[in-house]
């Protein structure tokens, strides 16, 4: 196999190209049994990062254009992304911040890779179409010294009832719930 990857940067933001090129592929089948594709498979993307700082507000994301050259034997979305928009409010100078942020993740529609539980592996299948819908996070994170507490709502988009959320086809990602954590370090 072979991996190319070239990137221009800038100091806010990197925009790149990837390519890999794949012999002898060695993969399991839509009737879960090993199969290996005999030519190259070549999987090329273009993609962009960039944080974006503008006072107190901050834009950070991810977004890739990627296609094969065989469909056939390795699914891929054809565009995806992931968006963190956040707002950073200071609270008590050197001391305490708070940063509310919503994160946007989003892949278009196609045939992802089954999971075979007993294998514990995917596998081709050509029957259920998973994505074309964002996943919405939302988050409110406190930073006071050393420590950081967050309260999150996760997958805002099941509140419209539109119940298609699959990352993988027979298993739904989890419906909406509120998180709390806490990320203390103590020592410097």
């Amino acid at each position: 196999s072979l991996l190319l990857n070239a990137s221009y940067e800038l100091p806010f933001m990197a925009i790149g190209i990837k390519h890999t090129t794949i012999n002898n592929y060695i993969y399991l089948g839509t009737d879960v049994k090993p199969e290996q594709y005999d030519g190259t498979l070549n999987v090329s993307s273009l993609y962009s990062t960039f944080d974006i700082k503008f006072n107190r507000f901050e834009f950070i994301g991810f977004a890739s254009l990627q296609t094969t050259n065989n469909s056939d034997v390795i699914h891929i979305p054809s565009f995806q992304s992931k968006i963190k928009l956040a707002y950073n409010i200071t609270l008590v100078k050197n001391v305490s911040m708070m940063q509310p942020s919503i994160v946007i993740k989003y892949f278009t529609e196609y045939y992802a890779d089954a999971y075979m539980p007993a294998l514990r592996t995917f596998y081709l299948q050509n029957e259920i179409k998973v994505g074309n819908y964002p996943y919405i996070d939302f988050c409110v994170t406190f930073k006071i010294k050393q420590a950081n507490i967050f309260v999150q709502y996760t997958n805002m988009y099941s509140l419209t009832k539109y119940f298609r959320y699959f990352s993988t086809p027979h298993y739904p990602m989890r419906d909406s719930r509120f998180c709390l954590g806490v990320n203390w370090r103590l020592y410097k």
